[in-house]
């Protein structure tokens, strides 16, 4: 089966691109040109498609066709970084780890990973992290080491599981404000904007006790001292604001 997923919506002739070889004056055998391709082969020509998009989408930032980004559903920017983080696993993944490309690529994708997909730390660490060591005598090298000045790139795996072995302060709820709640915990939901499924683990009523709040009074003042003889501002939990953790 031949495909051209850029020019036609169906199956290309084998007589088309023996046509199309003629035309470009081939002369040798075209059996090597129109063997089937390998799977592996496929796969990473596809990832460098989805790369090459995203590069594309970058570029043109506001001007970008919306067909660049758009799917059958969900958000297009949601789906478009997906995508890139699909395409980044089948270079590590369906590429030898002993060259210096492998080892810049395991950098880039180690910092994406850990800000956008730190859920799949556990496929890193059973996927990733044996490649990685199956050259661990490479790595020992100067150029290996410095990494093009990025430092050690598991750092970033190192503070998700540093984060994941954080344990969390207990603090009492107040039962009044319990009352004001919205959902349960186990409750389902979709998400309204990207159209995730989601499940209510839980929600902190001092979700936003590190972030800037209303205040009891002055709120338009910017200055953080109160005036003398002034008591000082507290801050003030706005009512019905609750952050909740979902799956």
């Amino acid at each position: 089966m031949y495909l051209d997923p850029y020019g036609l919506d169906n199956e290309v002739p084998a007589s088309d691109l023996q046509g199309l070889l003629a035309h470009y004056a081939w002369q040798t055998s075209t059996d090597a040109l129109l063997a089937p391709a390998p799977p592996q082969t496929m796969v990473l020509r596809t990832a460098q498609n989805i790369k090459a998009t995203f590069a594309r989408i970058l570029e043109l930032q506001d001007d970008a066709h919306p067909e660049l980004s758009q799917l059958l559903r969900g958000n297009d920017t949601m789906n478009v970084d997906a995508a890139l983080y699909s395409a980044m696993w089948s270079s590590l993944m369906l590429t030898p780890p002993d060259t210096f490309e492998w080892n810049d690529r395991l950098a880039s994708f180690l910092h994406r990973f850990a800000g956008s997909w730190p859920e799949d730390v556990w496929l890193v660490e059973k996927y990733l992290w044996p490649m990685y060591n199956s050259f661990t005598a490479l790595r020992h090298g100067f150029a290996r080491h410095v990494n093009r000045g990025l430092g050690d790139p598991w750092d970033h795996w190192r503070l998700v599981r540093d984060q994941d072995d954080l344990i969390p302060p207990m603090s009492r709820r107040d039962f009044d404000g319990n009352q004001s709640v919205p959902f349960k915990i186990g409750q389902v939901f979709r998400h309204r904007r990207y159209g995730w499924i989601g499940v209510i683990t839980g929600w902190p009523d001092q979700g936003t006790q590190h972030f800037p709040v209303a205040t009891s009074r002055d709120t338009d003042d910017e200055s953080d001292t109160a005036a003398p003889g002034e008591h000082p501002r507290v801050p003030v939990r706005l009512p019905d604001r609750f952050y909740f953790m979902c799956l």
